[in-house]
């Protein structure tokens, strides 16, 4: 699913990247995570600001005769306690710069010494972390004994951006959010909401379902529809030059087929970082599929040919426009989602009001 956006009262268009004052810092929290009976443990956290001028990436890892006593260290030197250190893990990496919203940067890891053994193996990767992203650099195991429940302890990054002043996180924004929908045989569709969100975490919105009516192919139909389902999290971060990066994550796919017995599960979410003024309203595009089908299985108790609906009930579409294009494959209806919503024009309106 590819998102367009475009500013409604300003006619300006956003830039893919943040600009500089944003009072907003990256930062890179590396951890070692232990595996116990009671579930994971973060043991210890090492922590590297990412700055223009900044310091490259240095820390090393130190785990004693059992992976119950950990520790971590920054630079490049080793720490008078590695030479009683069982292992010993380093991360070094410089800081490339920011790209649509995601810190780029280049790391290497390796293992000094490995259970004992002396190692000089490394891996050099590039990572593009988002706020929140999360990645598994290394792993290392030792057996359990009574002295220790630990068996595997994995080494983790994960992004966070952090206020330059306690200030930025404090301040909070009503935003009304609008689902528009028009399409070539119907009437425009609304849905609102309104969330309070700030810069601490990610607020989720649920928009109630568009649906359209499906031309009968089979009597196990029932209510099934297709839908515009449109789910995702959202959260305004104020910025120190007075306008506001908002962090946007959807769903990839919005355009499907549902029954009310068979709600499908969320995919994966698509993140757009936007920066607009209070007051701005931003309109975020979701175009229709350029291929692709989506699927429903047919079942007896689904209902029948001819059940009625309650209600206004979805928006219909002529014969001409989903002539076949709803079909029945091994027990379950296909739509051709490509083909059923071409014509539609599906927004989401933003717009952010500030509270304190």
């Amino acid at each position: 699913m590819t998102l367009a956006m475009a500013v409604l009262s300003a006619g300006l268009a956003l830039g893919a990247q943040r600009q500089d004052g944003s009072g907003w810092v990256p930062v890179l929290q590396v951890r070692a995570t232990s595996s116990t009976p009671q579930g994971p443990r973060v043991g210890v956290e090492g922590r590297w600001r990412m700055a223009k001028d900044g310091e490259p990436l240095a820390m090393t890892f130190l785990a004693g005769p059992t992976l119950c006593e950990m520790g971590v260290g920054s630079g490049t030197s080793l720490p008078p306690t590695a030479g009683t250190s069982r292992t010993i893990w380093s991360l070094t990496g410089t800081w490339l710069g920011e790209q649509a919203g995601r810190q780029q940067l280049r790391v290497t890891s390796k293992f000094v010494r490995l259970s004992g053994r002396e190692s000089s193996a490394s891996t050099t990767q590039t990572l593009s972390l988002r706020d929140g992203d999360e990645v598994t650099l290394d792993a290392i195991s030792e057996p359990v004994d009574a002295a220790c429940n630990v068996h595997t302890v994995t080494f983790d990054a994960r992004l966070v951006m952090q206020p330059s002043t306690p200030a930025l996180a404090q301040i909070t924004y009503a935003v009304d959010l609008w689902l528009i929908h028009d399409g070539p045989f119907n009437a425009e569709m609304r849905e609102h909401l309104i969330v309070n969100v700030s810069g601490v975490t990610s607020v989720p919105f649920l928009f109630k379902p568009l649906s359209f009516s499906l031309p009968q192919v089979d009597p196990r139909q029932g209510n099934i529809s297709a839908t515009i389902s449109l789910t995702g999290s959202i959260r305004g971060r104020a910025r120190a030059d007075g306008q506001v990066d908002v962090d946007l994550d959807t769903n990839r796919l919005i355009y499907g087929v549902t029954s009310p017995e068979n709600v499908p599960s969320l995919t994966a979410m698509l993140r757009k970082t936007l920066t607009l003024k209070p007051g701005e309203t931003t309109a975020v595009e979701f175009p229709p599929p350029s291929s692709g089908v989506s699927s429903v299985a047919l079942d007896s108790s689904s209902g029948a040919a001819g059940s009625t609906r309650t209600g206004a009930g979805p928006a219909a579409a002529p014969a001409s426009q989903t002539e076949n294009v709803v079909q029945v494959v091994h027990d379950r209806l296909v739509l051709d989602t490509a083909r059923f919503f071409r014509g539609h024009k599906t927004q989401l309106l933003i717009t952010l009001k500030q509270l304190q």
